[in-house]
């Protein structure tokens, strides 16, 4: 969506959080072929991080999970393409009493496909209620066990 939108980087100034006027690399950004190209060339160069492993650790949750103190249900697909299986927290989770993580082999980023969601034949084959149905048993089945 880059290609489509490029006017927008040519003719509005890019500006950091400070206010600062943020000079992109156009044919850098457009060249980009992963999520990490882009936060090299727009995201750190947005919000002032020096590298892209600094954004990344800085914008993770893991660092903060230790600090969980009420019950937090964590749902992560394996195969979610922008944050592997690599990152999910699963030392994090073990320590923390508080955390209850689970995942999937499938799912990606932001969503499980059902086949109830592509059998419905309406466009929305991308939309599913699995993980509303995921949240609420888990919420059911903690609320009977209190």
């Amino acid at each position: 969506k880059i290609k489509e939108n490029i006017e927008v980087f040519e003719e509005l100034p890019v500006v950091s959080l400070e206010g600062k006027r943020v000079e992109l690399d156009l044919e850098r950004l457009l060249g980009a072929r992963t999520i990490r190209e882009i936060d090299a060339e727009l995201t750190c160069k947005t919000f002032d991080y020096p590298t892209v492993d600094a954004y990344y650790a800085d914008s993770s949750c893991n660092q903060r999970l230790k600090d969980v103190e009420i019950p937090l249900l964590m749902v992560s697909a394996i195969d979610d393409p922008l944050i592997p299986d690599s990152c999910i927290p699963y030392e994090e989770a073990r320590r923390n009493d508080n955390l209850m993580l689970v995942t999937t082999r499938h799912g990606g980023h932001l969503g499980w496909v059902d086949e109830a969601a592509s059998a419905r034949g309406d466009g929305r084959r991308w939309c599913s209620d699995w993980i509303e149905r995921t949240v609420l048993n888990h919420l059911d089945a903690a609320l009977h066990l209190a």
